[in-house]
Parts: C-alpha cells; structure tokens; sequence
C-alpha cells in the first residue's frame, strides 16, 4: 500500500484528482444526433450541435441510459423469507437487496426459513459466487431462532450465531441440536458495492455433540490447516496479548484484561481440550471444575527449530508433572490438558472450567519468549535506539530478560538499571557474531543512590546482548535505560563544509539525530511547508569524468527522511546552502531535483542519475516524517554506464508446478524466506522492500490470478505482486498494489491481486514484493494463491 506523503496547493489539485488511485471513472456517451442550443464549453463525442453565449437549449439525441438498479430480492426480509428445504443448493443474491442489520453486521441481506418437525442437527453451507464486477463475493451467515430474526437465540455460541471466515468464500453453521420449530437464516454480503451471487444448501443430520468453540477454531501449522484444540500442536496459547506466566482462568482466555468473556467450555466423547502456558518458576496451582472432568499439567519441549525460524510458539507435549502441594516447578512452558474421565453418550457434553496461578509473575516484555532461558535470545528485539527513558521491566524466579542492541558505532555502551531491584541484578555482556555466536565482554559497574550503570566497551560495529538475572522466586520491578556509542552529541557533518566524503561502493553509517537543521529549503520532504526546520547531515563525491551513478540509503534505525543530490560548481560549499542548486533528472511531468524521499521508515531507496557530469556534488540527508534516525548511504559510480538489470540467483527462486483447475493453489512463505534480490515491482512507489520470487512455465495457454493473503495475526506486511517473464527486466510486466483487497476482506488491505493471460512453454517470475518498511518480521508469514485456467 503507497503511503507517499503529499502537500496539496490549489495548483496541484487538478493533477492529484486525475492520479488518484482506485477510482474508475465512467463516461455514458450520447449516441449519434442532432440539437441546438445556447452555452459555453468544450469536448469531444459523436453528434453535432451548435450554440453560442448562454442560456438554453433543447436537443434531441440517442443515447445509451444508464442501467437500471437491479430489483430488490423476494425475501429482501424476514418476513418474506425464501423456504428452504434440505437436499440440494438453491441459488440466491444480495444484489438489489437492503441492509436491513438483521445479521451480524454486514451490508445487503437476505432472509430464508425452514421448519423442524423433530429435533435434529444442522449443517447449513453458503458459497459466493461472483458479484457484478467480476469479484468474489465474502459471505456472512448467521442462523436465528426469534420470529423477527434479529435477536440471536442460541445459547451465545458465535459458530451457531454468526459465521464469517475472511478471504473464504463459503461459510457453514453447523447445530449438533435444535428443537423442533421454525428458524431463520440470513445471509449478508460484507460491502454494500460486493453484493452479488451465492448458493445455500441445507443438511440435516442426527443430533451431535457440539463440545466448544475453540473446536472449531483453524490454525496454521507449518503451512497446514489444522482446526481445534484437541491436540499440542493446536493448543490454545493463554499467554498470547498478556505477558509472559500471567494468572489466568477459563473466563478471561481471550487476553483481554478489560473484559471478562466467559466462554462455554466443554468435552465430547473421546475429546481432549489443550492449552498452552508459559511459567517462570516457583510453584503453580492449578484448579478446574466440571462433572467427569480431569486435567494434567504437561511439560512443554519447545521446537527450537520452528521458533527461531517463523517466531512461531512450538512445543511437543513431555511427562505429566506434579503440580500438589509443595511443588515447585522450573521456568518453561506447560500444557494444560483437559479430558474426560467418563464415557459419553453421542449427545452429552461436560462443560467445564480452570483456573491457573502463578507464584511469580512477569511482565509484557517476555511476550513471545515463553520458554525463558532455552529461547532467552532467539527472538528478543534488537534495540537500535536509546527507548526514550527508563523502561519499566520485571525479573521473576528463573526468569531471564535479555535484550540485543545493535551497535552501529564503536564506543561505550552504558546500561543503566534503577528500581528496587537494581542493585540485585546481575548483568551479562556478550559480543554477537553473525552466525549467532557469543563471546563475553567485560563490564564495568557504579553504583549511585540506587542505580547502577553497567558500561562495557565495543571494539566494533556489531550485536551486544546483555542478559539480566536475578535469582529469587519473588518478582522484583525494575527499569532500564541504554545509551548507544555515536548517537549523541552534534553529528560531525553536521554542515556542508564538514561534509564526509564518500568513497565509491563503500557504505558509511550516518546519523540526523541531534543535527540541526541548516538546509531550510528542504530537500523531497516538504520542509518549506513546516514551521520546524529538518534535521540534516552532508556528504559529497567528486566525479572526474561523466558516469552513470547510484546513491542508495537503508534504514538503520528509525530513519525515514529524504535525500537530494546538489551541484557545487566551484567544488566549494556556499555561505547560504539554501541557493544549492539541485541535479535534475527526468520525472514523470518532466525534469524535476533529484530527490528521494524515503516515506515511512522505507527500509532502502535508490536514486539513478544516468550521464552525471564530471564536478563536485554534496548529498544532504534530511529527516523528517519519522524523525531523526539512523542510516546507511552508498555511492556506485558507473563509468561505463549501469549495469543490466539483474537477474534472480536460482538457488533463491522459488520454481512451482503451475496446477490447472478452479481450486487455488496455495503456497505459504515464512519471513526469512524474503530477501533483497535486487529487484522491485514497478507499482506500490517501486515495493523497494524485501522480495519473494516464484517461477514457473504452464504446460497450456491461460488466464492466472495470483493474490497473497495474511496467515498470521500479525498483520502490516504490506505486499506488491508483479508478474513478468524476465526477472530482472520490466518491459512486459503486469503489477498490483492493493488493487481489488477492499473488495475481499477489510483485514487484507495490505494484500494484491493480478490478473494476466499466459502462454504455454513460456516461464514466468512472479515477484512477491512488500512495501518499504512493511516487510514480514519473524512470527509472519505470507501465503500466494494461484489460480489457473487453462484455455
């Protein structure tokens, strides 16, 4: 999704308003005739006229009238809802119909009834078909048992109320038990301009056990599908959204403390309910209520693997332990398993409840590590900036905080601990290669009225990692703060007569945190609008003869400014910087100052200057939408002009076999699978982030649709897809930046869909790109569904 900042004047409306994106415009032409009348204006059409001056006029002509709105549906309400019998589909639409909210909150809906003689389990199955643009249409369903079909009445289970899976196309309720009686069920499409086509069938089968509504929830596992809870590899997480070993019970296992949903918790014959929780030690009660219902507390083993590679929580279920009284169990994760002890009948259910308590709490910041000290170090954050002041943290039992820094420039690294706590801590220091490996590092500690600053010396630009203990089973609060080598101080090419000169094909890190802001003028950033002068930092190179150049900057740390490339004729900087006279380069409404603005947070950007001149050239970074960051920036001169486009490293593609038939063919990528290729989707302001890239050759001629979708919670991973048949080449490539996503799902705004014809024997490469700083992060994952139908 572009997120191009934009300053608007009364001038550049009219050029925004014919750009703007997503809007298709529509022009109802007149047929050919004949008329006269009086008025002022000018155009272009079929048929002749004349007039003069203003006034009036009459004409006759034949046109084409706009299409009439489709008429409203029969059962457009409850009470003329369409009957509907079990057996086969019956086809039906929402297009025409009115949003009468008798579901659960979608647009259009329509109404059907059926009438149960005897009791008897439902299953009830929507599937969209197409709306009238050609796009799939997102189905909602909701089953309800009032006359007036607006108040749910079905024991509060959402599967029975209200059913809406994203990015599916059919929905299903399924009733294990109604009694005999009349019920209704709506079905509603999700935007009002998404109406369109679907079917409904309606099955009845014997009276079945429904269990709860974690049974039907889908999980992705290793790319899988897997539905329910009733095994380890599904377990419920009940530490997800609170923190790391917090108390918990079966009333409030959403992680929302504010709120205290009581979910029906329950068993069918032959069930078992597993939950996931992480503990830091010390000793853990756990209690659960219910008729004929038992629980054990399983040790986790974590899958070190699949954590470190996806972020993923992972474990496989160890021995039952023992949780009586004066047990003490070590920090690690746990499963809750919840099981029968009875045999029951095909209808009973055994509803239940638990409660878990932990002797030590910790806090928000060991979200995401729940296995402690065997993961203390695979996913903590790398910390590249001082936070902004002390961080409140909470060290507990066996429990170990550990954070990375990523140091940019040589120097003292100080880590100051205050708190209660603070002078009990004991502070590990570890250099960190690329591999992963440590090396310990030799800190210094002082001690001042309860704070204690532990200060280690960095040789080199790399990864540091403190690791924090404590050692006792009470929770003990404390706070952090860090101050990083090289971020503070005034930059030393702070103005452009201490301008750093740059070395071809050599990066430097630079930094505008704490620059002043001397180029008021502004560079691509729109700083002339803005009372607040942008910090900005200087580089300069020289060219001795003409060349093709390139000048590319990466964020390294919360960077999101601009850069321009500006003319020094005499090779000197003048008293005012603001009369610099910038390069130009060939735009898109003519040559405009070569300048690059990074956005938001835009991981790399890169800016051509084919044919510079020989001379002298100053390079001033200027921050300003993100504030002050740091950097990478890099200089490649080209004298015998820029290389070809390059091509993708086989090794790094990922080669498919393209599968015929309306089912989509889904392939799901983990984060570390996107790397930088070197080449970028032309649409979405050039997707300069990480990249996937998928080939493959059809067998036949055809039409391929190809969307990527969201499989994680986590959401923002912006992506772009470009389909062309040269990977490094641009010429014939088909590009989508969130085109049609709206029109799917409002979760799946970030996502993209094309459409392209393709040929028999001919490979294709299929970039999936993400947008600047909205790249997958571990934990994320993307999922391509390819659609092919061959001719």
């Amino acid at each position: 999704m572009s997120r191009v900042p934009v300053s608007v004047t009364a001038g550049s409306l009219a050029v925004l308003l014919t750009l703007s994106a997503c809007v298709e415009v529509r022009r109802i032409d007149g047929g050919e005739g004949e008329g006269e009348g009086e008025g002022e204006g000018e155009g272009e059409g079929e048929g002749e006229g004349e007039g003069e001056g203003e006034g009036e006029g009459e004409g006759e002509g034949e046109g084409e009238p706009p299409p009439p709105p489709p008429p409203v549906p029969g059962n457009d309400t409850c009470a003329t809802a369409t009957p509907l019998s079990a057996g086969g589909a019956t086809d039906g639409t929402t297009l025409g119909a009115n949003d009468d909210t008798l579901g659960c909150g979608g647009d259009a809906d329509v109404a059907y009834a059926f009438t149960l003689g005897e009791e008897s389990g439902v299953e009830i199955t929507v599937v969209g078909g197409e709306d009238e643009f050609g796009f799939d249409v997102d189905t909602i369903v909701s089953l309800f048992a009032d006359d007036g079909c607006e108040v749910p009445d079905l024991g509060g289970d959402p599967r029975r109320t209200c059913v809406d899976r994203s990015f599916d196309q059919e929905e299903t309720i399924r009733a294990g038990l109604l009694s005999p009686g009349t019920y209704y069920v709506v079905v509603e499409t999700r935007f009002p301009f998404s109406a369109g086509e679907f079917s409904i069938a309606l099955e009845l089968v014997p009276p079945f056990c429904e269990g709860d509504v974690l049974d039907d929830v889908v999980r992705f596992v290793d790319g899988e599908e897997l539905t329910g809870d009733n095994e380890p590899a599904t377990a419920t997480n009940l530490d997800r959204g609170r923190g790391l070993g917090v108390d918990v019970d079966s009333g409030n296992i959403d992680g929302d403390p504010e709120t205290d949903d009581a979910l029906p918790l329950a068993l069918c014959d032959g069930d078992e309910d597993w939950f996931l929780f992480a503990h830091l030690g010390g000793p853990l009660t756990v209690a659960a209520s219910g008729a004929d219902v038992a629980f054990d507390v399983v040790r986790g083993v974590p899958d070190l693997e699949a954590f470190e590679a996806t972020g993923a929580v992972r474990a496989t279920a160890g021995d039952v332990v023992d949780t009586g009284p004066g047990a003490e169990l070590g920090a690690g994760l746990y499963f809750l398993k919840i099981a029968e002890t009875a045999a029951l009948s095909t209808l009973e259910r055994r509803e239940y409840s638990f409660v878990i308590d932990h002797a030590c709490e910790g806090d928000t910041f060991d979200l995401g590590d729940p296995t402690l000290d065997a993961l203390a170090d695979a996913l903590r954050p790398k910390v590249v900036l001082p936070p902004g002041g002390p961080t409140e943290r909470t060290l507990c039992g066996a429990d170990v905080d550990t954070v990375t820094f990523d140091v940019l420039f040589p120097g003292e690294l100080a880590l100051v601990l205050s708190g209660d706590a603070a002078a009990e801590i004991f502070v590990e220091f570890f250099a960190v290669d690329a591999e992963g490996n440590e090396t310990a590092l030799s800190p210094t500690r002082t001690d001042d009225g309860g704070t204690t600053t532990h200060t280690v010396t960095v040789e080199a630009a790399g990864l540091v990692r403190a690791r924090l203990s404590l050692g006792s089973v009470e929770a003990r609060a404390y706070a952090w703060d860090v101050r990083l080598p090289g971020l503070t101080g005034v930059p030393d090419n702070d103005t452009c007569a201490t301008a750093v000169e740059l070395v071809p094909g050599v990066a430097v890190a630079g930094r505008t945190i704490e620059a002043a802001g001397n180029f008021a003028a502004g560079t691509c950033n729109f700083e002339q609008f803005s009372d607040q002068p942008a910090a900005d930092v200087f580089y300069r190179f020289r060219l001795d003869t003409a060349a093709d150049v390139e000048l590319r900057t990466t964020a390294l740390a919360d960077y999101s400014g601009s850069f321009g490339v500006f003319t020094l004729p005499d090779g000197a900087c003048p008293d005012d910087v603001d009369t610099l006279v910038p390069v130009e380069i060939e735009g898109s409404f003519g040559p405009e100052p070569a300048c690059i603005s990074a956005g938001f947070g835009a991981s790399v950007e890169r800016l051509r200057l084919p044919a510079l001149p020989a001379g002298d050239y100053v390079v001033i970074v200027d921050d300003r939408f993100g504030g002050p960051g740091v950097f990478g920036l890099q200089v490649d001169v080209y004298p015998d002009g820029f290389p070809p486009p390059p091509s993708c490293d086989a090794d790094r593609v990922v080669s498919v076999e393209l599968t015929a038939g309306p089912e989509p063919q889904r392939l799901t990528f983990d984060a570390d699978q996107f790397v930088d290729h070197g080449v970028d989707a032309t649409c979405g302001n050039g997707a300069q982030g990480r990249e996937l890239v998928v080939t493959f050759t059809p067998s036949d001629d055809g039409a391929l649709v190809a969307r990527t979708i969201q499989t994680t919670d986590l959401d923002d991973v912006d992506t772009v897809l470009a389909l062309r048949t040269d990977c490094g080449g641009t010429a014939d490539e088909v590009c989508d930046d969130d085109g049609n996503d709206a029109l799917l799902d409002p979760d799946g705004l970030y996502d993209s869909i094309l459409r392209a014809p393709v040929l028999a024997g001919t490979t294709y490469f299929l970039l999936v790109d993400s947008y600047r700083a909205d790249q997958p992060q571990a934990g994320q994952s993307i999922a391509v569904e390819l659609v092919f139908d061959a001719q």
